[in-house]
């Protein structure tokens, strides 16, 4: 996979979309590619900026495209390839990953959305950022205890994570363990003991127990 190919799936990427194939030709680019790695960090906030995006944000009609829109985008984006810089370029790429993940996430929750009657918001999600690390949970109930859904980028690599839930009343339950990839990026499942009206926060620790970032729920 080269940087180019990478660049354009970032975006993707970070949100947990690609399948398994794409996403460990990703890894194994990231884990050889400084330039890429930057990249990767500049779009770290994304998950969570997602998180933000409710339905009220976007309009449920059907939107009609000008009939010149294909020639004018074409235009415009000959004159800036001649125009700008290599750099330029490249950034420019990167913010049509970006732009193209937030349209495939938004898409999906106006479709879950419209299929109940718009009476559906994506729920129960909370994320938190502490320096270069950015954690985003998603909570689900259970019979027992409480599901997690976890993401987390902007970590050292080959950092050995602990997650811990701690409820209201101070007490504490390990909630999963993983390494990080070469990306320093993570998704991950894990339980807890401790139900959801009674969790009060999540803290991710890292290999010699530092805390790294403390999510509230």
């Amino acid at each position: 996979m080269t940087c180019d190919d990478t660049v354009l799936s970032l975006g993707v990427y970070l949100v947990g979309a690609l399948d398994a194939a794409d996403r460990e030709a990703v890894e194994a680019h990231l884990a050889d590619c400084p330039t890429c790695q930057a990249e990767l960090a500049e779009l770290a906030s994304l998950p969570s900026m997602l998180e933000r995006l409710s339905i009220d944000d976007f309009p449920l009609e059907p939107l009609a495209a000008p009939e010149d829109l294909f020639d004018r985008v074409a235009a415009k984006a000959r004159d800036e390839h001649l125009q700008q810089t290599r750099r330029t370029a490249h950034r420019y790429r990167r913010l049509t990953a970006v732009a193209a993940a937030v349209v495939v996430i938004a898409g999906a929750s106006i479709g879950a959305s419209v299929a109940l009657n718009h009476h559906s918001r994506p729920a129960n999600g909370f994320s938190a950022t502490q320096g270069p690390v950015t954690m985003r949970v998603t909570l689900a109930s259970q019979t027992t205890g409480t599901g997690l859904k976890v993401t987390v980028s902007g970590l050292p690599h080959d950092e050995h994570c602990t997650l811990i839930a701690v409820a209201k009343n101070g007490s504490r339950d390990v909630a999963g363990r993983w390494d990080v990839t070469y990306a320093g990026w993570g998704q991950e499942t894990g339980s807890t003991k401790i139900t959801q009206s009674q969790l009060s926060r999540l803290v991710l620790l890292g290999t010699t127990g530092q805390q790294l970032v403390t999510v509230n729920v």
